[in-house]
């Protein structure tokens, strides 16, 4: 039989007190009403509340935990935060856990990366979060599995199955590496090609307010630019959610933006980004540019990492310049050579052309007969 889960308070300092057994049988059972209970403690008028009546006069709104433990009986009406966890669980760990997610609404996650902490309060997992499905929303692990999880959010901080959770400020490896090897997959014959895909961005204007800093909005253009050398399409790319810091995500395909370019030597990228709105700039724009000359890079090798921008912002990008056509991974089997053309056999001379059609004689054929050497055709003269 599962062990009932256990109840800590908080003190001033940060550290969390454990209940007795007794008490936490009276808070459990209250917990499943949602009632405030007076705890039997002689000479003291402590209240113990939850949901929504987790206030009192110094605590205007309920904390994360929804449970809050208030001496009635004394000035300023002291409070507590309480937390109820499951047996085993670290209270230290699982405080940290709702107070990473606390600034970040479940309805705000869509194309984020988060990572979920486990009950121990140990990291687990890096997921991509590719949409809500009702209350809960539908997360992609590294494997490529979709799963359908209950996350910790404001919302929802008393539901004990949800997962805790903090959201990641850029995408986590595996990301930078399946997109890689998506461009390997899908790689022609074609050389002097660009591949560039765009997975984050970090914009200028950073106030450290959360609301303003949210409503900062990042778009790019990219182009090949070289004198003489027409560009024939410039791509575009949105970041997926408004934010200083914020992440590249194709709304179609959920995945980074991936684009590619014809990029004959001596060509250089350019990449515009537009910083708009919220932050430092209020209603302004700002813009970076990026310019990378190819020739910088090293021919057919991935090239992945954090660039800056004219304006102080950065992007992370992956770059790779197909200079000889496609990709043969190491260990391949050499491909057979085209079969050779049928060659004549020594002892057969080649057939002659045909000798022009005879002409009228001019006044230069006599010196042009000197020196030309005699045709295999015609005898040797005499000595």
């Amino acid at each position: 039989m599962a062990a009932d889960p256990a109840y800590y308070h908080r003190d001033g300092s940060g550290t969390f007190h454990a209940y007795d057994a007794a008490t936490n049988a009276l808070l459990e059972e209250a917990y499943r009403t949602q009632k405030t209970c007076r705890l039997p403690v002689r000479g003291m008028h402590l209240e113990v509340r939850f949901g929504a009546k987790a206030t009192s006069d110094r605590v205007a709104v309920p904390p994360l935990s929804r449970i809050v433990q208030v001496n009635c009986g004394a000035q300023n009406t002291p409070t507590r935060v309480v937390l109820r966890v499951e047996a085993g669980e670290d209270p230290a760990a699982v405080y940290v856990a709702l107070g990473a997610a606390a600034d970040t609404s479940e309805k705000k996650l869509r194309h984020r990366y988060a990572r979920l902490v486990a009950l121990d309060g140990s990291a687990e997992a890096d997921v991509h979060i590719l949409r809500r499905e009702g209350a809960a929303h539908r997360c992609r692990f590294e494997d490529g599995s979709e799963h359908v999880l209950s996350l910790r959010c404001r919302e929802r901080a008393e539901d004990p199955h949800a997962r805790p959770f903090r959201v990641l400020a850029e995408p986590p490896p595996w990301v930078l590496d399946q997109a890689a090897e998506r461009a390997a997959a899908r790689r022609g014959a074609e050389t002097d090609m660009l591949e560039v895909t765009v997975f984050a961005g970090r914009a200028v204007g950073a106030t450290g307010d959360a609301e303003k800093d949210a409503a900062v909005t990042i778009k790019l253009k990219a182009s090949v630019a070289l004198p003489g050398f027409e560009t024939k399409h410039s791509a575009k790319a949105v970041a997926a959610y408004p934010g200083v810091t914020c992440a590249f995500v194709d709304a179609a395909t959920c995945v980074p933006p991936e684009l590619s370019f014809r990029a004959p030597s001596g060509a250089s990228l350019v990449i515009t980004a537009f910083h708009k709105g919220g932050g430092l700039l209020g209603r302004a724009t700002a813009r970076g540019v990026l310019t990378v000359p190819l020739d910088v890079l090293k021919p057919d090798e991935d090239s992945t990492g954090w660039l800056k921008l004219s304006d102080g912002g950065d992007l992370q990008l992956r770059l790779r310049w197909c200079r000889n056509g496609a990709f043969v991974p190491a260990g391949a089997a050499p491909q057979a050579p085209p079969p050779a053309e049928a060659q004549p056999e020594a002892g057969e001379a080649p057939p002659l052309p045909p000798r022009p059609p005879a002409r009228e004689p001019s006044v230069d054929d006599e010196f042009f007969d000197a020196q030309a050497p005699p045709s295999p055709a015609d005898p040797a003269p005499p000595a």
